[in-house]
């Protein structure tokens, strides 16, 4: 499904019907949402609640098994408007793979079967790309095999899934989970064992892994050690990966997260630096990893979205000094817009305060790979002189109807703060 509408839920109810819900800004509530907490009648609801959009009835075509609840299951939805789901083949060994398409025409709200494929084989697991819409299907002895869907709807095939070297892929253990990814521009599968043997296509990369996510170009798992561990799938070798995932330790603080013991990956949120974890307990607790974290932020700074970028910085204690040392000339050249868009004298005066001569993208905060930033022309300038006087002459420039007298407080501060530079 598309990470931007990563919060619609379809659920597929005992009566093989699938419902629909789609998340967003709602001004009434749907009867059928309900949200439980402890709170008692003083709890407030302070989130959007998703609504169902419609409820659509899976046609069989007339065959009398529809009542079995169970005949669907492997429930995967591909686009807005198709669904891929897996039924008992006619030998007890054997599986059908059907596309459940939804008839946008039908005044009840109708999905129909069509394209079966058969399966020599126990489909347990079924994985999409959903960037690629790849999807790869496990059967019982480990075999991977790739469904593709050709030219049309209606045309389907299997074949086996193949690594790099164009041998046929198979888990050596059944995994209860598996997920596919890009690594280093080649598309692979991911599979966790209920033994926590994880596994790159064929290769068995560890053995101490509980839980695991894809998220963009990144891996997160978590470990027996108690640590979340966030890895790069960009620009990377598969190699490389195996032998990072095999290290006992890494001393990048950036890639490394305490958790608390026997905690597991629920989910990412798309488009945002929350894991959400389960402990043992059953409750769920959400972290920000320091490696989403600056990644979303770069991309906030390369947007010049530079109000997103400082409150988030200043909420998750990342120092501000990053805003300019990301990519120094950029900020310089766009020194208005950041003020704009701040727009508040305490978060300059605060902002003033962090300034270093120190390079936070070499020391507290650098790049897994070199960036594309564009150096100053002037190398011997010094960094917290060359923000000051654009800083001070951008300020002068505003508009003063639009910012009034509070912004002189920021003006005479300048001066102040290469004086505390020099000394």
């Amino acid at each position: 499904m598309d990470p931007t509408k990563s919060g619609d839920l379809a659920l597929f109810s005992a009566d093989n019907r699938i419902s629909i819900y789609r998340s967003g800004n709602h001004t009434d509530k749907d009867p059928t949402v309900k949200i439980g907490a402890m709170g008692g009648n003083g709890f407030k609801v302070t989130v959007g609640t998703p609504c169902l959009e419609k409820t659509y009835r899976i046609d069989f075509g007339g065959d009398q098994e529809q009542i079995n609840p169970l005949r669907l299951r492997l429930l995967t939805w591909l686009q807005d408007d198709l669904f891929l789901a897996v039924s008992q083949g006619q030998l007890p060994a054997c599986s059908v793979i059907y596309h459940l398409s939804v008839d946008p025409l039908a005044e009840e709200g109708r999905v129909t079967l069509c394209s079966p494929v058969a399966v020599d084989g126990d489909v347990i697991n079924l994985c999409c790309n959903p960037k690629t819409q790849t999807v790869v299907l496990q059967l019982t002895d480990g075999q991977m095999m790739q469904y593709l869907r050709g030219a049309s709807a209606s045309t389907p095939v299997l074949k086996p899934w193949l690594s790099s070297s164009g041998s046929a892929v198979r888990f050596p253990s059944p995994c209860v989970q598996t997920a596919l990814a890009m690594v280093g521009g080649e598309e692979t599968v991911f599979g966790l064992t209920d033994r926590c043997r994880f596994f790159i296509n064929d290769v068995e990369a560890a053995s101490n892994i509980t839980s695991f996510a894809i998220y963009d170009e990144f891996l997160l798992v978590t470990t027996h050690s108690h640590v979340c561990q966030c890895l790069s799938l960009q620009d990377v070798s598969l190699k490389v990966l195996q032998t990072s995932l095999a290290s006992a330790s890494v001393p990048n603080s950036e890639t490394l997260r305490k958790v608390e013991r026997g905690s597991r990956i629920v989910t990412v949120l798309p488009q945002d630096t929350k894991i959400i974890l389960q402990v043992p307990r059953g409750n769920l607790e959400t972290i920000h990893h320091r490696a989403l974290v600056l990644v979303q932020i770069r991309k906030w700074l390369n947007r010049l979205k530079f109000k997103e970028a400082f409150e988030c910085m200043r909420k998750l204690r990342i120092n501000l000094n990053f805003i300019y040392d990301h990519n120094p000339k950029v900020f310089l050249e766009n020194v208005e817009t950041f003020i704009e868009q701040i727009d508040s004298v305490n978060y300059i005066n605060l902002f003033l305060t962090e300034l270093r001569e120190e390079d936070f993208t070499k020391t507290m905060y650098p790049l897994p790979v070199p960036s594309g930033a564009q150096v100053l022309e002037c190398p011997d300038c010094k960094k917290v002189d060359l923000i000051c006087d654009a800083m001070r002459a951008a300020m002068e420039n505003i508009n003063p109807h639009k910012y009034g007298r509070p912004w002189l407080l920021p003006i005479l501060t300048y001066p102040q703060k290469r004086l505390w530079t020099i000394s």
